[in-house]
């Protein structure tokens, strides 16, 4: 840890906070915890007992080593707003609420202590180097979910995300958290045991739900080996016939994402890939995809074969009244809502929707904008 020390001893001088919490008055102390207090006067050059403001440590900078002091609350931390690194390893601490927010804090070590509740790191965007260690908790779902350089001694660990997305992996020990890569003879390696993933280094993709199981071994540690098991959700809206591996698998996300597709059965648990899109549904996309506008819907449907209950009138009514449609037929008095959209009829959709009623702000792209 040599590192770490080396970095501890840094001098500390004053920048701008980027944080901005509800500052007491200046001369109000914001540190309760007695050991606390007295490792942060230790770094603004008072006596262990003196009284720490807001505004003091709103100046402190660079990294701070209060690791082992046998802290019991952080509480004033969220002051620290222009520290880079934080160390408050070994130490009873289970509570690093007020971590949330401290956007500058690159560096953080919260190994050896209490903490179960992982979720404020998720506040933490600046943050790059995390070493978690020994903790009552083996679940790491933050970290993995975080593009952020971990490391921890726990052996075997668990972890919840979405099947498709990257889960960061942990290294293998404290050595590896400096921000330099793992000498290649002890760097850990990952295989997949059960389940389905797809591994780049140090990152790892789930590629189907339900349970996969990653396991790891190293040269550092003879014999070493830890598993750790990822409880992966679909995305996509949950829909069960759409698969990581399916090429479409993008652009089925972005239509869930923005709320084009509600799925093509009442429960909304499939998308139908591979069956032809009607009139009718492409109605609905075209009218998600202008932001659903407000329609004054007609007592009297503008189409004999589009009955007032049909559950896409409405955006067939918009259509027709922004002039997107003019129907099937040359009196213009049918729509065949059942019948399956052809490419010539979409491209003609996409021209009058992308020259007339695309929302600029969202798509700057549009023939107008």
């Amino acid at each position: 840890m040599a590192g770490v020390s080396a970095l501890g001893a840094m001098v500390l001088t004053a920048l701008p906070a980027s944080a901005d919490p509800a500052t007491p008055e200046p001369d109000l102390t914001v540190v309760p915890d007695a050991a606390f207090q007295a490792c942060l006067n230790g770094y603004l050059g008072q006596p262990a007992d003196a009284s720490v403001t807001a505004v003091q440590l709103g100046g402190v900078t660079g990294y701070v080593d209060c690791s082992g002091k046998d802290l019991g609350s952080i509480a004033g931390a969220e002051y620290l707003t222009g520290a880079t690194g934080l160390d408050l390893s070994s130490n009873p601490i289970a509570d690093i609420s007020p971590l949330n927010g401290l956007v500058n804090l690159a560096t953080l070590f919260i190994d050896n202590t209490q903490v179960t509740d992982l979720s404020p790191l998720t506040s933490l965007t600046g943050l790059r180097v995390l070493m978690l260690g020994t903790l009552p908790t083996n679940d790491v779902s933050v970290p993995a979910n975080l593009p952020v350089y971990w490391g921890t001694d726990m052996d075997d660990l668990v972890a919840t995300t979405q099947v498709g997305s990257w889960v960061t992996l942990p290294t293998y020990d404290f050595d590896c958290v400096d921000g330099d890569p793992c000498p290649a003879d002890t760097a850990r390696t990952w295989s997949v045991q059960s389940g389905g993933a797809m591994i780049d280094g140090s990152k790892a993709m789930v590629t189907s739900s339900g349970t996969t199981v990653l396991t790891w071994s190293d040269g550092y540690e003879p014999g070493g080996s830890g598993t750790l098991t990822i409880t992966a959700s679909v995305s996509c809206n949950g829909f069960t016939d759409v698969s990581v591996s399916d090429w479409f698998y993008d652009p089925v996300c972005w239509l869930t994402d923005n709320g084009l597709t509600k799925g093509s059965n009442p429960a909304g648990t499939m998308f139908s890939p591979n069956v032809a899109v009607t009139r009718g549904q492409m109605a609905a996309f075209l009218y998600r995809v202008a932001g659903s506008p407000t329609v004054t819907l007609p007592a009297t449907s503008p189409f004999t074969d589009v009955a007032t209950t049909n559950g896409f009138y409405k955006e067939i009514v918009w259509l027709q009244q922004e002039r997107i449609t003019t129907g099937t037929n040359p009196a213009g008095t049918l729509f065949s809502p059942n019948d399956a959209v052809t490419r010539g009829q979409v491209a003609a959709f996409l021209q009058r929707l992308a020259t007339t009623k695309l929302p600029c702000a969202t798509y700057t792209d549009a023939i107008g904008c």
